[in-house]
């Protein structure tokens, strides 16, 4: 691991710095000629080779953490179950493809329960589809708020 520099946080997590950090946070590595995380690296230095189909998961929840003691094997869907267990996914205005905010959502429901527009006139007032509005009124989505 003398390629990676890292600092040991107060959580035990060894959390790896430098010059290449990918979009979602996780410090990357250029070795055996391809990029990688620095996390996959440590599992691979300290225990050996990922069989095909399995990716390192973060125990800890911390990107930037090269700890072996906090990675584990798993699949992309145990990946997704896991996120979604913790609470991590991005839900209703923090998803990246959202289309409405919190408030539009707020509006919506107010505006229906008042009896002032048909979903049909709220999904053009604001340029989604009328199952989307049917979908926020019955609570199927944006169930947060």
């Amino acid at each position: 691991m003398d390629k990676v520099k890292y600092n040991v946080s107060e959580s035990g997590c060894w959390e790896a710095y430098g010059r290449h950090i990918s979009k979602r946070g996780y410090p990357m590595i250029f070795h055996d000629g391809k990029t990688q995380t620095v996390a996959r690296y440590s599992y691979i230095f300290h225990f050996g080779e990922i069989a095909k189909g399995s990716i390192v998961m973060h125990k800890c929840d911390n990107p930037k953490c090269c700890n072996p003691e906090h990675l584990i094997l798993g699949t992309y869907k145990d990946n997704s179950e896991d996120m979604c267990r913790k609470g991590r996914q991005n839900k209703n205005e923090k998803n990246g493809s959202a289309k409405l905010t919190e408030i539009d959502v707020k509006l919506i429901r107010i505006y229906y329960q008042l009896g002032k527009y048909t979903q049909y006139e709220l999904s053009k007032m604001f340029k989604i589809r009328q199952t989307s509005i049917s979908n926020i009124i019955n609570n199927k989505t944006w169930t947060q708020q």
